[in-house]
């Protein structure tokens, strides 16, 4: 299984804002994913819009959302592959993209780390 590892930043802007998480399979293409908060896991399956928090309170503790996708080759006429993580409730909503092709097996496993700040 191809694995990838990638990694992004994210600021807030008022610490009372909730910091919400979306995250999209693209080319056809289907996933699972796993959101973990500073180390506890907040979240599982297809994921739209996951409340992760206060972002004062999640930069606090540690300032850390991994999200960890495995994806599957569903569309036989595709070897790429795409996970779209989508943020908001900081300064700005902001798409974090990860995209690259299947090696030799039909699925792939990607591990976004997004380090949140002021």
């Amino acid at each position: 299984m191809k694995q990838i590892n990638h990694q992004d930043t994210y600021q807030i802007g008022d610490p009372d804002n909730e910091l919400r998480l979306s995250i999209i399979y693209g080319d056809g293409q289907t996933g699972s994913s796993d959101v973990e908060v500073n180390g506890v896991l907040i979240a599982s399956g297809t994921l739209d819009e996951v409340l992760l928090g206060d972002a004062g309170d999640i930069v606090t503790n540690g300032g850390t959302v991994i999200a960890r996708s495995i994806i599957t080759q569903t569309n036989a006429s595709s070897e790429h592959f795409s996970v779209v993580h989508d943020l908001e409730g900081g300064t700005a909503t902001q798409r974090l993209l990860v995209a690259d092709q299947f090696d030799q097996g039909t699925s792939a496993s990607v591990t976004e780390t997004i380090t949140v700040s002021k």
